[in-house]
């Protein structure tokens, strides 16, 4: 038995991973085939792409934060997380299958642009509610679906240097159709992962928890009464459903480290494609820029599962703290990538600091997500996860703004 509970773990684990893995996936092929869109578009391609994708994300977040208590009460938490996810993910593929077939000549950017919109609509609301569900498991499942945002980017460097060859302006006629055709089965195989993470998940599932909290509050309040009619001072026996309020006042710290992180992770990310090569004839130097600052956010994350764990107490404070002085490099990161007369280019020294940039964020992203819920009721933790999935985007919005402020500044 105990030898089955473990595999179990493991498999439930590995679902998250994958679940997390096809949602992200075709994002990140876009990411992945950044100097395809270069030349069809411009330079800035990468920052129009990033705004699209998160300027829904905020509200759906938002959305998603306020309304899960009602949709479960309503419907049940296994209807809903299925419906979501079949419905985002169709989405996903759909779109997927259709980007080989934009019109190159001349290139359609708003449309690119909307479906890019729409892919980050689908991917943060299939995200929130992975980390809804992930929040009823131990920490060690939110590494785990951390590691699988992060490991798309591994997977499409293999993956395009197998169709595309070592230098990605070099393509045949049929090499995007079928890089977008292997990205369109990994989502598929993520739809399949996360309905079997819901047959795995069936007993957590069972009964919507408004409806046990509401229980157990109306017997709680039946207490209090009992207490009050032969007492004249009652202290309350029981907490009412927290508001979002009262959740962010517990998890503020890990809420505004994630903010911090993802300002520092979009503004940087956003504006590879201007750092400068010591060779000029170097087109691809940013497209390699982009796999390594993926590679770098993967190995931070897979720390966090190698790691020894913080202690609960003060895991939050350290990982702030951290992350504050990790937030000061953003400064360093965008004076070199457009301090282009001021400092000499060195491809070497690109790659390191990204590397070590992306390593650090994504592990003490991770780790902030992991801690968030310390001291949270077990009840309430899928809140604590719609919550902090809205301050990732609050993050991403003003990584975005700080992005645009440095290309007026400094290019135009």
């Amino acid at each position: 038995t105990m030898h089955s509970s473990l595999l179990k773990s493991l498999l439930i684990y590995f679902c998250f991973y994958i679940s997390s893995l096809g949602t992200f996936f075709f994002w990140f092929s876009l990411n992945g085939t950044v100097f395809h869109w270069e030349v069809l578009y411009s330079k800035q391609i990468l920052l129009y792409m990033m705004a699209s994708y998160s300027s829904p994300a905020f509200f759906i977040q938002l959305l998603q934060a306020r309304f899960d208590f009602l949709l479960d009460r309503k419907f049940g938490r296994m209807r809903t997380f299925r419906a979501r996810m079949v419905t985002l993910l169709t989405v996903i593929i759909a779109i997927s299958v259709s980007v080989p077939f934009l019109p190159e000549n001349p290139p359609n950017l708003a449309l690119f642009l909307s479906l890019i919109f729409f892919t980050g609509m689908c991917s943060s609301a299939g995200y929130g509610t992975l980390f809804q569900l992930v929040a009823l498991y131990p920490k060690t499942a939110t590494s785990f679906l951390s590691l699988g945002y992060a490991s798309p980017g591994v997977f499409l460097l293999l993956i395009s240097h197998i169709i595309f060859g070592a230098d990605p302006s070099i393509q045949n006629e049929n090499s995007i159709y079928i890089f977008f055709g292997t990205v369109t089965a990994v989502v598929i195989v993520g739809l399949l992962s996360f309905e079997l993470l819901l047959f795995l998940s069936s007993s957590q599932l069972r009964e919507a928890p408004y409806k046990t909290i509401v229980r157990e509050i109306k017997r709680a309040s039946h207490q209090v009464t009992n207490i009050q009619s032969s007492q004249s001072v009652v202290t309350p026996v029981v907490r009412e459903i927290p508001d979002n309020k009262e959740i962010l006042k517990i998890i503020w710290k890990s809420a505004l480290g994630i903010v911090l992180l993802m300002i520092s992770r979009v503004s940087v990310y956003t504006n590879l494609t201007h750092v400068p090569s010591q060779n000029p004839t170097d087109h691809s130097f940013s497209q390699r820029l982009i796999y390594i600052n993926l590679g770098g956010d993967l190995c931070g994350r897979f720390l966090t599962v190698i790691l020894p764990r913080l202690p609960d107490k003060w895991a939050s404070t350290i990982v702030l703290s951290v992350i504050l002085l990790q937030f000061s490099t953003v400064n360093v990161a965008l004076v070199y990538i457009f301090g282009n007369d001021m400092m000499k280019p060195n491809d070497v020294v690109a790659m390191i600091f990204v590397s070590i940039f992306a390593l650090a964020n994504g592990y003490l992203q991770t780790q902030s997500y992991v801690y968030a819920a310390v001291g949270v009721n077990d009840k309430f933790r899928t809140q604590v996860g719609a919550l902090m999935n809205v301050s990732t985007q609050v993050g991403n919005f003003l990584g975005i703004a700080l992005s645009f402020s440095c290309y007026f500044a400094f290019v135009i």
